[in-house]
């Protein structure tokens, strides 16, 4: 029952389509907005631990109709898609800069400052900074679980797994996101 109220209190919305997968909560409740960087910092990292896909993709503050198994559309559906499909050129997530700005009004948002960097343009989470935000902030950096465990082994293996990647035969397009993620890896891990 409780689970039925939290769900009820701080609803995510998840759709997804082809290869893509949208989120939305609303942006004044801060645990279920909150929620979808944690759900997203855990995909990131079980998708590439079992599957080695990588992610990319935009978030964003605006209006959005989004029902669980009904209509998905508005404004904020454009943003977030143009900011995966032309801006997040690399294996990241990247922030509308109103939206960051949003989310670090929140004092809780502090939790998350490792999962967060930043570039010339834009705020951003990746693979590493996913392993680095679940094994030494996230709510599973303070258990000793399978989860964690999970974790704490990609995060050893990802530039091994990496490198070998880049190391075989793959378009030259593919191997600089790998490349960039490579680098990415040494910086943060």
């Amino acid at each position: 029952m409780m689970n039925k109220g939290m769900n009820n209190a701080h609803h995510v919305t998840i759709s997804y389509f082809s290869d893509s997968l949208v989120l939305s909560a609303d942006a004044d409740n801060v645990i279920a907005s909150q929620s979808i960087l944690e759900i997203l910092s855990k995909l990131s990292v079980e998708l590439w631990d079992k599957y080695s896909i990588l992610i990319r993709g935009g978030i964003t503050v605006g209006k959005l109709v989004h029902k669980d198994n009904g209509p998905l559309f508005g404004p904020a559906m454009n943003r977030a898609y143009f900011l995966e499909s032309k801006e997040a050129n690399t294996p990241r997530i990247i922030f509308d800069q109103h939206c960051i700005d949003l989310f670090r009004e929140t004092s809780t948002f502090s939790i998350f400052d490792s999962l967060i960097e930043v570039d010339d343009k834009y705020s951003y989470f990746s693979l590493p900074t996913c392993l680095r935000y679940i094994t030494t902030a996230s709510s599973l950096a303070l258990s000793e679980n399978k989860q964690l465990e999970s974790a704490r082994k990609a995060q050893t293996e990802i530039l091994p797994k990496i490198q070998k990647i880049i190391s075989s035969s793959i378009s030259q397009k593919i191997k600089d996101k790998y490349i960039w993620l490579e680098a990415e890896t040494i910086r943060t891990i």
